[in-house]
């Protein structure tokens, strides 16, 4: 009984040493490697190395945004959550410094020491508040608002390093911030056992709390650091515009990642793995960081972001080479603009001696206006000017009164984001229209009354007639659109009906987003859902003089007219150099049908009733339309008064040359009042501005 026991004993004895020799050589020889990464990921410390974001150019090569070497001002981040080991070991180095050798004098010395460096850590905000403008703070405000505003941002910026630094780490840790009031306790609980408190196992730098700082700002600063401890002055990059104000709303601003977007929809940045092989994702955002807020920045924002690199730290200082991973910067992004013809316009629209701004009301000077200029055959964008403007490297010191100037919105890009009745530019649209549907020929004649109906004098009713009483009398296609007569596009309108026209104008791009690729842009909008008979034939009259329930772009319009003189081929506007070509037949407009329209648009600058006969008769022959559509929007009084105003807008869209359309312009002026007075200027001024920069002939 006995033996069989101690057998039994010995085999359960033998089994034991066996599983155990087996966990031994497991973790030891099978699992050594991962072991020993996962040991290393504790005592390593990864990093990540910055990249830079890819400049944005014009057709030429000239630079719009790029990033430039700075100075930043930035807090370690033990200094900024007052991390009483920090302060205690900047205190001590401090004592002995001073020249304090004996520890137990260094010991009685050591709180005020370190209240002292805690005072002086406390007061940063206050010293960036006094010596820095930051972004986001109101101008005009009171000394002592400002101050408070600032320190305001202050502390949204140290917030932002936090949550910045939660989506950095590796492990949890705790942070054992500094009390006066427990100081003593603390002390002698340090000198007892120095390692009790939980230290921190992340590669902390300086984080930024103010970048590009002025030179003039960092002279003062210098002489400053030395009192401020764990603030710092760092090598850094920001991103700067060097044509200012010129294609703002074009190239787009940075801004900082908002934290909803981060928590929903950004990817996160993500380092690479130790103990696998996952590689992370280097090109991911983490808080504060910046991203497009709008134009080409945004749009582009995936080829300009570069992607941050990695490396891996031992605990002794040398790195990992084997770990390591180089940032990649991001892509330059080459546009279809020519920036030199966009800054001659664009400083020609704001210089008050050309009186560019003076709309149908001499009173009225504000600068609400829009021009661009395209390539006829294949879309590009070769200038796009939207005012009032504003400086993009100012953008963060003045976004708060930006966002709020309801009056001027310098912000709007009216290109593209804000919607306008077209009036009479869609004409050539609706005469193509007409003679593609066999509603009429070009030989066919509609005679003006005046007004439309008879016996009904106060309502569809030409403007020559409600100007000076006159007729035009009988009218073909070409003289219709020399004069713009409202009594023969309300017929062709109505010959039309709602349906045909809605479909036409949705052929020529409107009433849907161009595509450009502009987050900002808008679709504007077409009647739709009409089923009364009487009220949809109504609406299809209105909408044959582009009035009614229909509002478009200024792009969608160039394209439109760009659309028309391909013959019906419809080509996606672009910015981007290196984009395909987006094309769709959308109609098929007979030879003979374009000539008739676009001799009609030849006389309206050429012919002796043409409606910019008296601006755009130049030495180059430019053909278009003029348009006044009625418009109402709120006007905001000095005294912050809202009341609703009533006027026209005034259009011009045409081409150039005449007999070779090379290039689209359109023009508005908002509540300008006749597209041959104020809008058909700023025409002139683009024809005239490529002829001086050689992409049209030099005529004497």
């Amino acid at each position: 009984m006995f033996a069989r026991r101690l057998v039994i004993l010995l085999v359960l004895l033998s089994s034991g040493a066996v599983i155990l020799i087996g966990r031994l050589a497991q973790l030891q020889i099978l699992q050594a490697d991962a072991w020993r990464a996962q040991a290393q990921a504790m005592v390593n410390r990864h990093s990540i190395i910055e990249t830079s974001r890819g400049a944005i150019r014009d057709r030429y090569g000239r630079v719009l945004a790029q990033d430039i070497p700075c100075y930043n001002l930035a807090i370690d981040y033990r200094a900024m959550n007052m991390d009483d080991p920090w302060i205690e070991d900047v205190a001590v180095n401090r004592l002995k410094t001073a020249g304090v050798k004996d520890r137990r004098e260094r010991l009685k010395q050591l709180p005020n020491a370190k209240a002292q460096v805690a005072s002086q850590i406390e007061n940063i905000p206050t010293l960036l508040a006094r010596l820095c403008s930051l972004p986001g703070e109101s101008t005009g405000a009171s000394p002592d608002e400002i101050t408070r505003q600032r320190l305001e941002i202050i502390r949204e910026r140290y917030e932002s390093i936090r949550e910045r630094m939660d989506a950095l780490r590796q492990t949890q840790w705790t942070i054992r911030r500094y009390d006066r009031a427990t100081d003593a306790q603390n002390i002698a609980n340090d000198l007892i056992d120095p390692d009790a408190s939980v230290k921190l196992r992340e590669d902390f730098a300086a984080h930024t709390i103010i970048p590009a700082v002025p030179d003039s700002a960092v002279f003062q600063l210098d002489k400053e650091l030395d009192n401020y401890p764990g603030l710092k002055r760092i090598d850094a990059k920001h991103r700067v515009y060097p044509y200012g104000r010129v294609a703002a709303h074009v190239i787009g601003v940075l801004r900082p990642v908002s934290k909803p977007e981060y928590e929903s929809t950004l990817p996160h940045f993500d380092r690479p793995g130790l103990l696998n092989d996952d590689p992370g994702n280097l090109r991911g955002y983490l808080p504060s960081d910046d991203i497009g807020a709008f134009g080409v920045e945004a749009m582009a924002e995936n080829k300009l972001r570069g992607a941050r690199g990695s490396r891996l730290v031992e605990v002794g200082g040398s790195e990992v080479q084997e770990q390591r991973q180089n940032p990649a910067p991001g892509q330059d992004v080459r546009l279809t603009l020519d920036v030199e013809l966009q800054k001659q316009l664009t400083d020609a629209f704001l210089d008050p001696k050309r009186n560019l701004l003076k709309g149908q009301d001499p009173a009225d000077l504000s600068d609400h206006q829009v021009a661009l200029v395209i390539l006829a055959m294949d879309g590009q964008v070769l200038a796009l000017i939207t005012t009032p403007t504003n400086d993009l490297n100012t953008y963060r010191e003045h976004i708060r009164e930006w966002l709020v100037d309801e009056t001027n919105r310098p912000l709007l890009n009216r290109a593209v984001a804000s919607v306008y009745p077209p009036g009479s530019i869609v004409k050539p649209l609706v005469a193509a229209a007409a003679l593609t549907e066999h509603v009429t020929t070009p030989q066919d004649l509609v005679v003006c009354h005046g007004y439309l109906f008879p016996n009904q004098p106060n309502h569809f009713r030409c403007s020559i007639y409600s100007e000076t009483g006159n007729t035009h009398g009988p009218m073909r296609m070409e003289a219709a659109l020399e004069a713009s007569c409202n009594i023969y596009f309300y017929t062709m309108g109505g010959r039309l009906g709602l349906e045909r026209l809605i479909h036409w104008y949705t052929d020529f791009g409107l009433g849907a987003a161009t595509g450009i690729g502009l987050a900002e842009e808008t679709s504007g909008s077409l009647p739709h859902n009409i089923s009364d008979v009487d009220r949809a034939r109504r609406e299809a009259i209105f909408l044959g003089i582009g009035q009614g329930e229909i509002s478009t772009t200024p792009l969608q319009m160039a394209n439109a007219y760009a659309t028309l003189l391909r013959g019906g081929l419809a080509i996606t506007p672009r910015l981007l150099l290196d984009a395909p070509v987006k094309q769709e037949q959308r109609f098929n407009l007979s030879p003979e049908d374009q000539v008739t329209v676009r001799r009609g648009m030849e006389l309206v600058v050429a012919g002796d009733m043409g409606t910019a006969r008296k601006v755009l008769r130049t030495r180059i022959s430019i053909a278009g339309k003029t348009g006044s559509a009625t418009a109402r929007r709120y006007v905001i009084a000095p005294d912050g008064t809202r009341t609703v105003k009533q006027d026209s807008d005034a259009w011009f869209v045409g081409y150039v040359p005449a007999d070779r359309p090379r290039f689209v312009i359109a023009a508005l002026k908002e509540f300008g009042g006749h597209g041959g007075t104020s809008a058909a200027p700023l025409v002139k001024e683009a024809v005239l501005a490529l002829e001086r920069l050689g992409y049209l002939p030099k005529l004497d």
